[in-house]
Formats: structure tokens, sequence, C-alpha cells
């Protein structure tokens, strides 16, 4: 079917198949920019949130070299990182929605920086070494160590929202004209 006809005839008269080159739902390959300033993104990412985790430990006192032997403050830490994360999300994407920059430029840095600054992944392999100190072998037990686990990804889940949603607020306040 060509675009000019989308619901009429193929492409090629004769053919009784539409290209599947012209199909107007065919996917689009994103672009190499994007790919490797998600790549990048993801890197620096990462390194920032290595950099915040340590630096946050360091100033709490606990010994940023330590693997997962204080659950409680690699947790707070984790959540602090995907709550300032999350806000930064939000602004980015309201200030990008009337941005005059390339569009590689956002998903770079939202996709890859502020994706991979947050992580859930961590703050699951923190609860993973906190879930073990229960009596898994107690049914009461089991029900226990599962419902902190859920409490504590929803109250992960919902606060994130709130910053990203705060972010999002605060990023729109020129364009409501709140701000000068």
């Amino acid at each position: 079917m060509s675009r000019s006809d989308p619901g009429g005839a193929p492409d090629h008269p004769g053919s009784p198949v539409p290209s599947i080159t012209s199909s107007p739902s065919r996917r689009r390959h994103p672009g190499w920019r994007v790919i490797l300033a998600v790549a990048v993104g993801g890197l620096v990412g990462s390194l920032l949130h290595t950099g915040t985790t340590r630096t946050l430990l360091s100033l709490a006192g606990a010994s940023p070299a330590g693997a997962l032997d204080r659950p409680l403050a690699d947790t707070a830490v984790l959540v602090v990182a995907n709550l300032v994360g999350s806000f930064l999300l939000g602004m980015l994407t309201a200030r990008s929605a009337r941005w005059n920059r390339p569009t590689w430029l956002a998903t770079g840095l939202g996709v890859g920086v502020l994706g991979s600054f947050t992580t859930l992944s961590g703050v699951l392999v923190v609860w993973t070494v906190l879930l073990p100190h229960g009596d898994v072998t107690d049914p009461a037990g089991q029900l226990i160590i599962f419902g902190t686990a859920v409490l504590a990804l929803a109250v992960q889940g919902l606060s994130g929202s709130a910053a990203a949603l705060g972010g999002l607020y605060l990023g729109g306040m020129r364009e409501r004209g709140l701000r000068s």
C-alpha cells in the first residue's frame, strides 16, 4: 500500500502484497546517535551512581568499601539516588518537550544517564540481603518477609513517582509563567 493510499492498492502494480518498506506501522531504527548517546549516558550514570553511593556512605560514616554488609545504609543511599534521579527525569521530561535540542541528547540524558543512575535492581539486591534474616521456615516469618519486601517496593515506587511528578511540575513552571 502506498503512503498516499493507506487503505488501497499495493505499492507495486500487479503485486498482491504491499511493500513492507512503505508500511506506516513499520518500526524505525532509533539511529546510531541515539544508541551511542544511551550507551555513553549509561556509563556516565553508572559512574555517577557509584560516586554518589561512595560519597553518601562516607558522609554517613559507613565504609564505602564494604559490599552489602550494612544493608540499611545501602538501602537509604539507593532510595536517595532513586528519588533524586526520578525528580531529575521528571524535570528533563518537562523541559525537553520545549527544547530545541537533538532527540538523541534528551534520550541519552534520560534513558542513559538517569536510567542507570537510578536502580531498582540495586534495591532488590539489598533486600535479598535483608530478607534472609527472617525465619523462612515459619509461615508467619515468610509472610512478614514477603510483606516487608512488597511494602518497601511499593514505597520506593510511590515516592519515585511523586518525585518525578514534582520534577515535571517544577520543570514546567517557566511555561506556566510561575518562574522567571
